[in-house]
């Protein structure tokens, strides 16, 4: 079994959804993607949004994982990620309304990542597919982010990955 890297992958996957994904469009030109230790971090945040990204463009906000390991069995080890995206945007304009279709849009876009994730571990050669990580569709929780500092709203998830998990030791790991 290849040991995967799953700090990097993750990240990397994250940034490839905002990269592949019309609504978000991510590229050198246009920042939409970030990736954060704590998305309830107003600090992190705020550092995001003077970072270059746009107004009223669609960002992906990827926060950093949580994983709980599981045995499967027959020496098979997993580990259960559990990450959380927001997709964040800034009005037009200051009103009630604006903000409130902002987030709507917002949660729309968030179910389109859902939606690429679903079709990328389906996929033969796709990233998740070929790191054997199965995304867990069901049950996952979303709320609305009413305001930001600085007049951004959104919507984000929390979602789960089942993941293989390498606990096998060689000569090198061990002293005697």
């Amino acid at each position: 079994m290849n040991k995967l890297d799953l700090v990097g992958f993750y990240k990397n996957y994250g940034e490839s959804l905002a990269t592949r994904l019309a609504a978000i469009a991510h590229s050198g030109e246009t920042k939409a993607f970030v990736y954060i230790e704590d998305l309830a971090s107003a600090e992190e945040i705020v550092a995001a949004q003077s970072s270059g990204l746009k107004p009223e463009h669609n960002v992906l906000v990827w926060e950093r994982f949580t994983e709980h390991t599981q045995d499967a069995g027959r020496d098979n080890y997993n580990s259960r990620i559990q990450g959380s995206l927001a997709i964040i945007r800034k009005p037009a304009k200051d009103s009630r309304d604006a903000r409130s279709a902002a987030i709507d849009d917002c949660r729309n876009v968030a179910l389109k990542v859902f939606a690429l994730m679903r079709r990328d571990e389906q996929t033969f050669d796709s990233m998740l597919n070929q790191a054997g990580i199965r995304f867990d569709l069901d049950g996952q929780s979303g709320e609305p982010i009413p305001m930001l500092k600085g007049g951004w709203v959104g919507y984000g998830f929390v979602f789960e990955w089942l993941a293989p998990l390498d606990l096998e030791l060689s000569d090198e790991d061990l002293l005697a």
